[in-house]
């Protein structure tokens, strides 16, 4: 393997973990995939890669969230857990990592996404979380909708065996 360092601007990084998430995942068309394609995570990417399905609460809603909450690291599962028990809270990827101290602030944040991004989309499925951007700052901001926090609540539920 090589180690490989690329210079990105500091407000897309959240967007290059995205990418390269799904680069690695094999989901990504390099011939013609642009990073202009990525949408937000439960959205289409790219107009030749799969179309992945959206978050509900029908019974492979549930069975997806805890086969992916069975995938998930430990920071995974504490930056979803932080944002399931505050649906629809806005979260700035440095008010994660210190909440649930993820080295690197924001950055740590991003690239803790990227493994839960790779393992849903190999089951058609986008990250549990948002990601959107303060009109006035320009800084980005994760959170959970309400209704799909329910779903991966239920999940963590099932798998760790507490609330």
């Amino acid at each position: 393997m090589v180690d490989i360092t690329v210079p990105i601007p500091d407000d897309r990084t959240a967007e290059f973990y995205q990418f390269f998430g799904m680069w690695l995942a094999g989901s990504l068309d390099t011939s013609s995939a642009s990073a202009s394609a990525v949408k937000t995570s439960s959205g289409a990417i790219g107009d030749d890669s799969p179309t992945l399905l959206p978050w509900g609460s029908g019974e492979r809603d549930y069975a997806d969230a805890e086969k992916l909450w069975r995938k998930y690291s430990t920071p995974a599962r504490a930056m979803f857990s932080l944002m399931i028990d505050h649906p629809d809270q806005h979260f700035t990827g440095d008010q994660i990592a210190e909440a649930i101290e993820i080295p690197h602030g924001a950055r740590g944040v991003a690239g803790a996404l990227a493994w839960p991004g790779r393992h849903g989309i190999k089951i058609g499925r986008g990250l549990p979380t948002e990601y959107g951007r303060d009109q006035e700052t320009g800084e980005g901001y994760y959170w959970i909708p309400a209704d799909r926090a329910e779903v991966f609540k239920k999940a963590r539920e099932k798998v760790e065996g507490k609330a």
